[in-house]
């Protein structure tokens, strides 16, 4: 398993196991990578994570986490609950990764907010986050 399958795995467990969210969305969160299937049941997140090839010089790599929160409802209150749930849960964590090519992982939202849809009742909350993470055998300091 890669460092960036390491540091999903992590995220979604997170995301997956929080019973505030599941009783926020009605269920369990439904999570697909980039896309939700055509005809997929709302509410539901889609993700995606980019590695970003640098490596700064105290040792860091840097990627880029996405997730969008979709939901169909009359008002938007339960997609912007649950878009601070998520926050809640992610923002300035850091994290474990149980496959070991990642260490000392560190979650940072730079953006969230609303996009608008063509449908008064879907309503997109979007976040965007900053990855900051050591790889394994990689170490601290330069020299």
């Amino acid at each position: 398993m890669g460092v960036l399958a390491d540091i999903t795995s992590a995220i979604l467990t997170i995301l997956r196991q929080d019973t505030e969210l599941a009783k926020i969305l009605g269920a369990k969160p439904r999570i697909y990578h980039v896309w939700a299937p055509e005809n997929a049941q709302l509410p539901y997140m889609t993700y995606q994570i980019t590695d970003l090839p640098d490596l700064d010089a105290d040792g860091l790599s840097t990627g880029d986490l996405a997730i969008d929160l979709w939901d169909y409802a009359p008002t938007p209150e339960r997609a912007e609950a649950a878009g601070h749930q998520i926050t809640r849960l992610l923002d300035g964590q850091s994290i474990a990764t149980t496959g070991g090519m990642a260490e000392a992982v560190r979650i940072v939202k730079s953006s969230s907010g609303f996009m608008e849809t063509d449908n008064a009742s879907v309503h997109r909350w979007v976040s965007r986050w900053t990855l900051r993470y050591v790889r394994q055998g990689e170490k601290f300091g330069g020299d």
